[in-house]
């Protein structure tokens, strides 16, 4: 049991380490700004005709953490750690919880965790931080990371003694 539990464990912390590695690169390499970047920016827009796409400015905002942030948008950080969270938890308690007495309270417990998950994903959109797409591609990073790690190297637990 021991060993079955430190697997557990140890390639969940894996796909959770593997999740925040790739999006970290995927928010430096393909970051893009913002929904919320000109009231971070806060660009001197009198000086320029904006009659078309601005493409040189300068950004008069004074908070730094901000304005180092407000590129860094694709992909949303708490979309794809929510959804390798929710993924793993949901596929284990597919696995483990077998209750003959309350059929339902397995379904029932996977559905309100993908709720909270996707509660972390719209709250990220509603509150201005990601656009959609960066959403989306969160929660797809996150949940291929843990289907794909806990289906491939999580032995069939059927078998294993709790």
């Amino acid at each position: 049991m021991a060993v079955w539990v430190y697997n557990l464990d140890t390639i969940y912390l894996i796909s959770l380490g593997l999740t925040c590695t790739l999006t970290s690169v995927f928010k430096i390499a393909v970051g893009r700004p913002r929904p919320h970047f000109l009231d971070v920016c806060q660009p001197n827009i009198t000086l320029v005709n904006c009659t078309g796409f601005i493409n040189e400015y300068s950004c008069q905002g004074t908070r730094t953490k901000a304005l180092h942030d407000m590129n860094l948008s694709f992909v949303s950080g708490h979309s794809s750690i929510t959804a390798v969270t929710v993924t793993y938890v949901v596929f284990y308690l597919q696995k483990r919880l077998k209750l003959a007495c309350a059929p339902m309270l397995r379904p029932v417990l996977q559905t309100a965790i993908v709720c909270f998950g996707l509660y972390v994903a719209i709250s990220r959109f509603t509150d201005n931080k990601h656009h959609v797409t960066d959403i989306i591609g969160g929660v797809i990073l996150g949940a291929g990371t843990a289907l794909t790690l806990f289906v491939r190297y999580i032995p069939n637990m059927d078998e294993v003694v709790p």
